[in-house]
């Protein structure tokens, strides 16, 4: 019975590959070889660590390459998208005063979404300040939006709402034009 071989492969292609390095860093050192050692030889196990750090090398330098070019798309595939449906308790060591002061502090250093958000808060402490509508952790946008829909100021409520789920349904950054618009709706809503 004649068996078939197979007379090529990537095995058999890479062993050739490491035996010709081995035999070429063997002649670079040849010269050597008649001066101080004549009967000197590069080892096989040698050539063969030789090739496989090469090519280890290689690969991984491939893979960071291809890292660096897709990074931002995996980035923004990973990234979480934590939509806040939960409206956050505002710390009660901060009275509306306060909120309204890190809102223009945060606004000067041009971080408008982070002063958007204290505006709001600023918002929440004044409803609950005044017993109009108590904090509570579990209500959402939506459910301050109907408690307000009957105020005479309920479109100056809906500005800010508005803004807050902007902030935190989507990544669109936030103009300053935005946080004024915020600020302003705020300020008449807070001080009448």
């Amino acid at each position: 019975m004649e068996g078939r071989f197979q007379q090529n492969s990537p095995g058999w292609q890479i062993y050739l590959l490491g035996k010709r390095m081995g035999e070429a860093i063997e002649a670079f050192f040849a010269p050597a070889r008649d001066f101080n050692r004549p009967n000197w030889e590069l080892p096989e196990w040698l050539a063969q660590l030789f090739f496989w750090a090469v090519v280890t090398v290689l690969v991984l330098w491939l893979l960071w390459q291809l890292y660096q070019r897709l990074r931002s798309y995996l980035n923004a595939a990973i990234a979480p998208i934590t939509p806040a449906t939960v409206v956050p308790q505002a710390t009660p060591s901060l009275t509306v005063h306060q909120w309204f002061g890190r809102s223009q502090l945060l606004a000067n250093q041009g971080n408008y979404r982070e002063a958007c958000r204290s505006l709001y808060l600023a918002l929440l402490q004044h409803l609950d300040e005044t017993r109009q509508i108590p904090q509570q952790s579990s209500r959402t946008d939506g459910e301050y939006r109907q408690l307000l829909q009957a105020r005479p100021q309920a479109p100056l409520y809906q500005i800010v709402l508005d803004t807050h789920e902007q902030l935190c349904f989507s990544q669109t950054e936030v103009s300053a034009d935005t946080f004024k618009r915020c600020q302003q709706a705020s300020q008449e809503v807070i001080q009448p």
